[in-house]
């Protein structure tokens, strides 16, 4: 699921309209890098978003059992965690 669906569906569930969602110039994020430290790690972090990056729990399920939460369940959850604070 892409970031601007993910973003989507949360607004979805949490009854808010949707985000808007942009991309930041791989320049402008360096430049913002240098004063935000945040900024500064999503430039290392920027090949997650810049192409499809999949995450696979197999190894986990087959090794452990466990299974991943649901996107929604965790959204869910997510959103009442951040209305209660």
């Amino acid at each position: 699921m892409s970031l601007r669906r993910l973003a989507i569906r949360a607004a979805e569930l949490a009854g808010a309209p949707a985000a808007r969602v942009t991309t930041m110039p791989s320049a402008a994020l360096r430049l913002a890098g240098l004063f935000d430290p945040a900024a500064r790690e999503m430039v290392e972090m920027q090949y997650q978003l810049r192409a499809p990056f999949v995450l696979d729990s197999s190894a986990a399920t087959a090794a452990f059992g466990l299974e991943p939460t649901p996107t929604d369940d965790a959204l869910r959850e997510t959103i009442k965690s951040l209305s209660e604070s």
